[in-house]
């Protein structure tokens, strides 16, 4: 049953979707090379839209859902479900078809666009929680980057929002007991 006092912020690639291998392959059509997150997130700008672009389009298919995240939304009512991506608004239409491949339920899907994409993403991510946050008693933020949690995590002083760290493993409470 929905909560309409609770919303649920949720990261997309790395978090609900594994997009490695859509990158890996989108990487190698641009420079050559089949590249880790890690190495695409060095190249410059204009290449790294260009393998993102490609990755969130051409390879979309090869994109995986989180299972256990997956299952634990299903459980919280998709009117409660908003989904964050630093995806630019012109991939929005490849990324409803995933979410619906993948039978991912939400109730909104929020992609960068205009001032937004030139924002650090976890900048915009931290604006866009801080509006929810003001407008429900309860909100939870899901998320794969330990930087973009602790960035928020240090900003917010807000005591109705909780981060959760995810990861392939584990969904975690962030920051852990005692700290």
């Amino acid at each position: 049953m929905a909560d309409s006092n609770r919303i649920v912020l949720v990261d997309l690639d790395g978090t609900l979707l594994f997009t490695e291998s859509s990158e890996g392959l989108a990487a190698k059509e641009v420079t050559g090379r089949r590249l880790k997150r890690s190495s695409i997130r060095k190249l410059d700008r204009q290449t790294k839209h260009k393998v993102y672009s490609l990755a969130q389009s051409k390879y979309a298919d090869a994109a995986t859902p989180n299972m256990m995240l997956k299952r634990r939304l299903s459980r919280i009512g998709k009117a409660n479900i908003v989904i964050l991506t630093a995806r630019h608004s012109d991939t929005r239409s490849n990324t409803v078809a995933a979410l619906k491949k993948h039978g991912i339920m939400y109730g909104r899907l929020l992609c960068r666009s205009g001032k937004a994409k030139e924002l650090d993403d976890e900048e915009w991510k931290l604006r866009v929680l801080t509006k929810y946050a003001k407008a429900y008693s309860r909100v939870e933020l899901y998320d794969d980057k330990i930087d973009n949690l602790e960035y928020m995590h240090d900003r917010i002083e807000m005591p109705n929002v909780s981060f959760m760290k995810v990861s392939r493993e584990s969904i975690t409470r962030f920051p852990g007991k005692g700290k």
